[in-house]
């Protein structure tokens, strides 16, 4: 139970190379604790330059020897310090590469292990410039119940990684965490992986080189911490945090800028564990590059294509480009977080969550402060078979999908599918195409099978301004029994759908999803159109208006139709509507009820209502007498106006009988009407009321010295 003691080196420069094939023993420095439990010594190398090649530098707890006998025995592994000046080199295979149990990661470089119940040491690079390549690895590991190490470097000028295919067909070296077992895959190790931490100006993991924290079994899977001004993934350098039943591991990037030039971001749920999160905070610009767009669409995303099968047979190996939250076991899968200025886009580029278990896919949240382009890529949602679809969100001030670009949430099995929600401060523009099979769009729904049962999301667009043009479209659907979403865009300024643009909502035997247009000026033209339909059995969805000016032309058109459901509804309120005579506002079924166009352009006015008649009695003293006065009698018969009796109704009043009127057909020849005037009777007489107000009446009245000195009969005689 003795500690072990220290190796410490100081020197200008060490150089640590050629370890022989055949040997038990590589080229290099350790400190292990094998027997008993106690600790391990620690190894400090201190010197200006630091050369690996074909060797090791280790501290273990516990031991793999050579055959692959594990020696599960030993106590707290000691930490390993390398500081270099200016530079560490390290590069080559340690041993045979067909047997990748040998030694720390199959490769020449600088460890930690444990293959005990104790945890193992820590690992600390700090020096100028540090570049591994050639398979050489830097690796911290758990094989048992023992928490793996900390792997943390520090590199004041860059840190290169450069990746190697061996004669097996594996790209091998990087930074590794691990958490697995090592006598078999079934192995259970309850151990921690430990974390991999990166500082330096400039990253660079290029070439099959990997930064890798994972866990094969129920132990927790490490995080990924990288700080760094820029950093560069390309010819498939990736990030990759897995974990099978465990705790997955979150990647943590915070630069200026990063870039993914054929590069893969993954995190993956192998199992029942929680998937981790990528996470990514660039201050000025994202930028991710794939290979090829339309070999992209052909592989993954052709509904001639998916089939069931194509499903099951898809495994994480299969993707090397793309930054990727995945599960594959009933775990959830992680959330997709991406903070930056600008993300670019191109060259089929993937972003995507995905399940295909009974796991949740994660979300994706993109919060771009001024531009997202998406040029021939896709940002995409998916379930595949039972999990749960998530949800995509987009805030920024620029939205661009252009020449194929896309944004999607679908389910393709029988969980239900998540939701798009854009907000756009300035603009949002869908416009191009790569033929007409890959246009531009943003879609959310439930396909491409018949038997998929889970229901679509929604759509939500926000934004002053929205353009679809050039084939360009949004849609929600779904091509099963679940029901659609609904689609709800908000344009303070306009919507302009051009040039074959589209909006759709189509069902085949769910419930017809819902269109939602609010905006100031709403324009279809190029032959566009706004649908609402239903291909089989569901109703057609409904389309609701609501502009200031509505111009409909050159053949375009609004449908909510349906085969052999109901037509959906379409609601049009506006000031100003205009339709050409070759285009389409239908709400109709081949075989079930149709639907119902409503087009409101009236504009109440306050005024109207205010202009309301008096519900109080006139007073018969106050109108123009027609008769002679009357005589002071009890029971007199009289007069009451009250009301507004033959006035129209108020225009928020609802109409009646009296409101409807039938206007005869006009006569084919126009004649002059000549229009009666009946103006009211002269007045001949007057009298004086006992108030002493003076009436005139149409009746002439006796003469009297009161009121004249004409003589008149009396008009009660």
């Amino acid at each position: 139970d003795v500690a072990g003691g220290n190796i410490n080196i100081l020197a200008d420069s060490m150089d640590l190379s050629g370890s022989r094939p055949d040997s038990i023993i590589s080229t290099g420095l350790f400190t292990n604790t094998t027997l008993g439990s106690g600790e391990g010594g620690d190894l400090n190398v201190e010197a200006n330059t630091i050369e690996l090649e074909d060797a090791v530098i280790a501290s273990n707890s516990g031991a793999l020897l050579p055959d692959g006998t594990v020696i599960p025995f030993g106590g707290l592994g000691g930490d390993v310090q390398i500081q270099a000046n200016k530079s560490i080199e390290a590069s080559g295979i340690a041993f045979n590469t067909d047997n990748p149990q040998l030694s720390v990661g199959a490769a020449a470089g600088i460890g930690t292990s444990t293959y005990s119940s104790s945890n193992g040491g820590n690992l600390t690079i700090d020096t100028g410039k540090l570049t591994i390549d050639n398979g050489a690895n830097f690796a911290s590991s758990t094989s048992n119940s023992g928490d793996g190490g900390k792997l943390t470097v520090n590199a004041t000028d860059s840190v290169e990684l450069i990746g190697v295919t061996d004669t097996t067909g594996i790209t091998r070296g990087g930074l590794f965490a691990s958490s697995e077992g090592i006598i078999s895959p079934e192995q259970e190790v309850t151990g921690a992986s430990g974390n991999i931490s990166v500082t330096t100006p400039n990253l660079t993991v290029r070439d099959g080189a990997i930064i890798d924290v994972q866990s094969s079994s129920s132990g927790d899977a490490g995080n990924i911490n990288l700080v760094a001004d820029s950093v560069l993934l390309a010819n498939q350098g990736a990030l990759s945090a897995t974990t099978k039943d465990g705790k997955g591991g979150n990647i943590n990037i915070d630069a200026r800028t990063v870039q993914l030039n054929r590069g893969l971001v993954t995190a993956s749920v192998l199992g029942k564990g929680t998937g981790g999160n990528i996470n990514i905070k660039a201050q000025d610009s994202v930028s991710v590059i794939g290979e090829n767009y339309l070999q992209l669409k052909t592989n993954y995303f052709n509904r001639d294509k998916i089939t069931p099968e194509f499903l099951a047979g898809l495994s994480l190996d299969q993707f090397t480009e793309g930054i990727f939250a995945v599960t594959v076991g009933q775990g959830n899968a992680g959330v997709i977080d991406i903070q930056t200025a600008n993300l670019e886009m191109k060259e089929g580029a993937l972003i995507a969550t995905v399940t295909g278990n009974t796991g949740a896919a994660g979300f994706i949240d993109l919060d771009v402060s001024e531009s997202l382009v998406v040029n021939s890529s896709i940002i995409s949602n998916n379930s595949l078979f039972l999990g749960a679809g998530g949800n995509v969100k987009v805030e920024t001030d620029r939205l661009e999908l252009l020449q194929g670009g896309q944004i999607s949430a679908t389910t393709l099995g029988q969980g239900n599918g998540g939701n798009v929600t854009i907000d756009a401060q300035e603009f949002v523009t869908i416009a191009g195409n790569q033929g007409v099979d890959n246009p531009s769009n943003i879609s959310v729904g439930a396909r491409p099978f018949p038997s998929i049962t889970g229901n679509g999301g929604n759509l939500i667009i926000n934004t002053p301004q929205l353009l679809i043009d050039d084939l360009g479209r949004i849609e929600i659907d779904s091509t099963g029994s679940g029901d659609a979403g609904s689609l709800e865009v908000n344009a303070s300024d306009s919507i302009v759908i051009d040039n074959s643009g589209s909006i759709k909502a189509d069902t085949q035997s769910g419930r017809g999803g819902n269109i939602k247009l609010n905006t100031e000026n709403l324009i279809f033209g190029g032959g566009s159109n706004a649908t609402a339909a239903s291909r089989g059995s569901g109703n057609g969805g409904n389309i609701t208006v609501q502009s200031k000016n509505v111009l409909i032309i050159e053949s375009s058109s609004l449908t909510a139709d349906a085969f052999m459901g109901m037509g959906g509804n379409i609601q049009i309120d506006t000031k100003g509507l205009f339709i050409c005579n070759s285009c389409q506002v239908t709400a109709s079924s081949q075989l079930g009820l149709p639907g119902r166009v409503d087009i409101d352009t009236l504009e109440p006015t306050t005024l109207i209502d205010s202009l309301d008649i008096s519900q109080q009695p006139t007073q018969p003293q106050e109108e123009v007498a027609v008769a002679c006065p009357s005589e002071s009698r009890k029971n007199n018969s009289q007069l009451t106006i009250t009301g507004r009796g033959g006035l129209p109704n108020r225009p928020q009043e609802l109409l009646n009988a009296r409101s409807l009127i039938e206007f005869p057909p006009m006569a084919t020849n126009k004649t002059p009407i000549k229009q009666a005037t009946t103006l009211p009777p002269p007045a001949r007489g007057w009298y004086r009321l006992p108030s002493g107000q003076v009436m005139l009446t149409a009746q002439t009245m006796a003469a009297s010295p009161q009121n004249s000195p004409i003589d008149t009969v009396n008009c009660h005689n």
